[in-house]
């Protein structure tokens, strides 16, 4: 999608490498944190960003080799970040382990973290966002139409993606929400610390415009993801109890009807004639 995207909308060199970097780098935490926020499935989201993660050591030089002939002949290759890959296994890995231990020996312990994971994650994206969009407002001067497009245009294409595959393998809602975060988010983290480790300013701020604007996207599409299904939410709620109040009301007018008719026929006063006595004549 990286390399489509920026043939599509005519990208310069350095947008295109870095929406192509941007694209091969594996998910990050991001990702986690939208699957546990969107009720999604938790061990499927770690278990995809380690594969991801593992892959990217040989398949992010590959993909920028190979897709940028487009642009420099003889192809460009960036280093493989090594160590900040292995950093991002390790912080994905340690708390993973450790949560193992915990539930193993102490579940109430567990029971007790997993309530607090959703508003810890609220909480660090609200701080992404503030400190994120304010320490990067300087990209404004840099972006076009066409950058912001592409940018924002290369997770919703990875949300469909994962979506549409997820669905045709008959996948349920929690799978189908796992692999579409994770097929559309990716580690922008890694994007920028690795264009910075091998260009020299300015070059390494216009290569990485496109990767800050495209997490910038990232950030806010999964926002409005989760404010739709927290409404959803809430409409089936009330739905389903003013359905329930419906039945109620309906049980209710049934059973009145019922004994009011029951009522009626077992205590309403009857016309009981007097027995005729055999020594009176009566005249008609």
């Amino acid at each position: 999608f990286a390399f489509v995207l920026s043939v599509a909308f005519s990208l310069s060199l350095e947008s295109a490498l870095g929406l192509m970097l941007m694209g091969s780098c594996p998910g990050g935490g991001l990702s986690n944190i939208f699957s546990v926020l969107l009720d999604g499935d938790l061990s499927l989201s770690i278990t995809m960003t380690f594969i991801s993660s593992v892959l990217a050591l040989g398949m992010m030089s590959l993909n920028l080799f190979i897709y940028s002939h487009y642009w420099v002949a003889g192809g460009h290759s960036f280093p493989v970040p090594y160590i900040q890959i292995m950093v991002s296994l390790a912080l994905l890995c340690i708390p993973v382990a450790i949560g193992m231990i915990t539930r193993s020996r102490k579940p109430e312990w567990a029971k007790k973290g997993v309530a607090l994971i959703r508003p810890i994650g609220l909480l660090l994206i609200l701080l992404a966002l503030t400190t994120g969009v304010y320490s990067n407002l300087y990209l404004a001067d840099q972006w076009t139409l066409t950058i912001v497009l592409a940018s924002v245009l290369l997770p919703i294409l990875g949300f469909i993606l994962g979506a549409t595959l997820a669905r045709v393998f008959r996948r349920d809602f929690q799978k189908t929400v796992t692999i579409s975060l994770e097929t559309g988010i990716q580690n922008s983290a890694l994007a920028t610390g690795l264009i910075k480790m091998v260009y020299e300013q300015p070059d390494s701020d216009l290569l990485a415009v496109v990767p800050l604007t495209s997490a910038m996207g990232q950030f806010f599409l999964g926002i409005m993801a989760y404010v739709v299904y927290l409404l959803s939410k809430v409409t089936k709620r009330r739905n389903a109890e003013q359905k329930d109040k419906e039945q109620v009301t309906v049980i209710t007018d049934e059973y009145t009807d019922s004994f009011q008719m029951s009522d009626g026929e077992d205590t309403s006063p009857k016309h009981i004639s007097p027995p005729l006595s055999p020594d009176i004549t009566y005249v008609i």
